[in-house]
């Protein structure tokens, strides 16, 4: 016993090694539900996303490292509030409750509520929602919007598991945050976004109301992000917008250029992009396909066609000059025809002389066109601007005509649903021309080839193509959940942590359970020790009487509360404590079921009451409680898989990850089902083979 007790102690003092307050240490902890894409997602083992690269950035700026804890979503709140972590981020509306609770941000998204229904579901509005089966992420404020105005919703963990469940019939509509919506619609074909959104919502970062300093540091970082740009390069960069460029037909060489241009800002932007030939009805129609969608309309618009679009925003890249001697007689732009013009090869210039002015002559760059003028060989050059500043800086016999003679501009239009994204792409744009990426974009596309790129999906080594058979399927879905980017590690993982917190709390709860038995055994036998009975039988009405996932969730927000303690060790006193209780019962049956006259017979042979019980009722209560104990364990062992509640990685977690990069239920829940039946089954054959032993030795 003594042995037990020190083994125990020792294992405490291993985990528990209470840290030093986090903001000592400079660390910053984000609580966040990684299953939430965009915002927050697993990709190979880290947790990625909007808010993650956000807060990311802030922490580096203010000298923090950041650790990010993935936690049931309705946990990250309490998460913040308890001290456990310094900020909160998965999406996460601004509400008056969640104001009372915490601090927020300032926001940095406008979102919505949308309606996620099967394809062929006579479900078109909100108003066809009444009575229906409406399936909600609980702790969002979709399952406050339509609690409060329509029904009582079913209410899922997360969202991939209420998507899921509409997949297979099992709900008529998934009422869920829009960005999401658009990844799990975009995994499963059967299903559809409604257009018209539920609710507008703003998005914010939530941190504790003790924790007003790093507030206001967190929302002047925030701000200069907004300002520079950066932010909405972020947002941008996740969401996967889709860019459709329509050109007008046999739009030419300058077709080429331009969508050289716009290919390379999709691909710094992560937009996917799609060119197509039309005409204005084209980009009309295209505006009213889905969410998260922008046009670009290379077609020559009159400022009354312009006024079709819901949406529209301009852009100029650059703008282009021309640069003449100082004794130039040409005065004007219209002297130009005829005349020998030089410009950058490939540039828009190149192309806006062809189609409106004159074939021009060409170079490789604007330095050597300026040079062949200052030589003589031409009569002007046209550049764009800057460069043209910068290249007659050293050059006094030269100068730049007044006015513009072209721009280099690009409409961009959205439909209704839309203009945060039109907003924050042209922000994006903007930023990349302040840090002169796109000048080197331009410079790029001067230099492309004069046949369109093909993009080419990357072929993955060794993948099995998608069949229709079934055994095709099956081998896909097998690769896709545990091969592609290695998926199975997160079941192994998860496996050594609830193995780890299982023989950990079994330990613990042999101990409670043992001196709680020995203490209501020895107040039933001899009628001493009725102080410590009585608290006993507290303790035992108190556990068996609540759920684990609540005591869990009690120790590690209310008594760890202010302590940044190791969350395996929080783990393991939550289940030792729950199975002590069980256990104690357990073995106090195996206790009273020992005849009496065996306890009569050791103190008649002149043992102590403490000799009796170790040397002759204990062993033979341990042979009769030993099934007991050992289904018990297996219980515990099950029991173990809401650790994830405190963003610990367990099997189960493990498994729930998978399935929020897939959207498949199948073969991960399968996988973590047949791992816990094979622990089960060893340890049912050690029980086995033990009892066995024990029948020999009788």
């Amino acid at each position: 016993m003594r042995r037990l007790l020190f083994l125990m102690a020792a294992l405490v003092l291993c985990f528990c090694g209470c840290r030093e307050d986090v903001q000592q240490q400079k660390k910053l902890v984000m609580a966040t539900n990684a299953t939430f894409p965009p915002y927050e997602y697993v990709d190979k083992g880290r947790i990625d996303g909007i808010d993650a690269e956000i807060v990311r950035r802030i922490a580096m700026r203010l000298g923090y490292d950041l650790e990010i804890e993935d936690m049931a979503f309705d946990a990250v709140i309490a998460a913040v509030q308890t001290g456990k972590a310094q900020v909160a981020a998965s999406g996460i509306t601004v509400t008056e409750d969640r104001k009372q609770k915490v601090f927020f941000t300032d926001s940095y998204v406008i979102a919505a509520q949308v309606m996620i229904v099967l394809k062929n579901s006579p479900i078109k509005s909100a108003a066809d929602l009444k009575g229906k089966r409406i399936g909600v992420q609980r702790g969002t404020t979709g399952e406050s919007y339509v609690k409060d105005n329509i029904q009582e919703p079913e209410r899922f963990q997360n969202g991939p598991e209420a998507v899921t469940a509409l997949a297979n019939g099992k709900l008529d509509v998934v009422v869920i945050d829009g960005e999401p919506a658009e990844a799990y619609v975009a995994k499963n074909p059967n299903l559809k976004i409604l257009p018209e959104p539920l609710v507008q919502e703003e998005y914010a970062f939530a941190i504790g109301k003790n924790n007003k300093a790093l507030l206001d540091k967190f929302n002047a970082e925030l701000r200069k992000m907004k300002e520079s740009g950066e932010l909405a390069a972020i947002i941008n960069s996740y969401r996967k917008t889709r860019l459709i460029v329509v050109f007008p037909a046999n739009s030419g060489t300058e077709k080429l250029y331009t969508q050289s241009v716009l290919e390379q800002i999709a691909e710094r932007l992560k937009f996917k992009i799609e060119f197509q030939d039309g005409n204005l009805e084209n980009v009309t129609a295209a505006l009213n396909v889905t969410r998260k969608q922008l046009i670009v309309p290379m077609i020559p618009l009159t400022a009354e066609e312009e006024n079709l679009f819901p949406n529209v925003g301009k852009f100029t890249a650059a703008e282009y000059v021309v640069v003449v001697p100082e004794k130039s007689p040409i005065l004007k732009f219209s002297d130009l025809n005829g005349k020998k013009v030089g410009t950058r090869k490939g540039s828009f210039a190149e192309h806006y002389l062809e189609k409106h002015v004159y074939p021009p002559q060409t170079f490789p760059d604007a330095a050597t066109s300026i040079a062949a003028l200052s030589a003589g060989n031409l009569d002007a050059v046209v550049i764009d601007k800057n460069t043209a500043l910068n290249l007659l800086k050293n050059n006094k016999n030269l100068k730049i005509m007044p006015g513009t003679f072209a721009r280099e501009t690009y409409v961009f239009a959205a439909g209704k649903e839309n203009p945060d994204v039109l907003k924050e792409f042209l922000a994006s744009i903007k930023l990349l021309q302040s840090s002169g990426e796109l000048n080197a974009m331009l410079e790029k596309a001067g230099e492309a080839h004069k046949t369109p790129r093909q993009t080419v999906a990357p072929v993955q080594e060794n993948a099995p193509a998608m069949t229709d058979t079934f055994w095709g399927s099956i081998k896909f879905s097998f690769y896709n959940n545990f091969i592609k980017d290695q998926r199975y590690t997160y079941l192994v993982q998860g496996f050594f942590v609830t193995l780890q917190i299982t023989v950990l709390s079994v330990l613990m709860g042999i101990v409670i359970g043992f001196l709680v038995a020995v203490v209501r055994s020895t107040a039933d036998i001899t009628g001493k020790l009725k102080l410590l009975d009585g608290l006993c039988r507290i303790y035992l009405t108190v556990i068996r009487g609540t759920p684990v996932v609540v005591q869990l969730l009690i120790i590690y927000f209310v008594i760890f509360g202010s302590v940044d303690v190791n969350k395996v060790l929080v783990a393991v006193i939550a289940f030792g404590i729950n199975s002590g209780a069980y256990v104690a019962e357990i073995i106090r049956g195996g206790i009273m079921s020992i005849d009496k006259g065996q306890m009569e017979a050791g103190r008649s042979l002149g043992l102590s009451y403490g000799q009796t019980m170790r040397e002759i009722i204990l062993p033979q209560a341990f042979k009769n409680v030993l099934p007991a104990l050992g289904n018990e364990f297996i219980v515990l062992l099950k029991e173990t898989s809401v650790a994830g509640y405190i963003a610990l990685q367990d099997l189960t977690r493990g498994g729930d990850i998978i399935r929020s990069q897939t959207y498949d239920a199948f073969f991960p829940l399968i996988a973590v089902a047949l791992i816990y039946l094979v622990v089960v089954m060893f340890l049912s054959w050690l029980l086995g083979r033990l009892e066995k032993r024990l029948k020999r030795n009788e």
